[in-house]
């Protein structure tokens, strides 16, 4: 089912902790971005975001749970 609000989606660089995964929050937020109903955006960054550790994770924060996908895309050194 659609939305029919504006949901405020955020975006976390969050570091494992202690080996396990890491928690979102306001110091590793780099990004926060009202969205309008069936609005598509594309994020692209001006510097790279490097996940070096196990458990290095980014993530996401919405207004409404399960009204908006967000989908990762990068690339992973050999």
């Amino acid at each position: 089912m659609a939305n029919t609000v504006t949901e405020t989606v955020a975006l976390y660089n969050v570091p494992d902790s202690a080996g396990s995964v890491g928690n979102a929050a306001n110091g590793n937020k780099f990004a926060s971005i009202s969205l309008l109903s069936n609005e598509t955006l594309f994020l692209d960054l001006a510097y790279p975001i490097v996940l070096t550790d196990t458990n290095d994770s980014i993530q996401a924060t919405t207004t409404t749970a399960s009204k908006v996908t967000v989908q990762v895309l990068g690339d992973k050194d050999a």
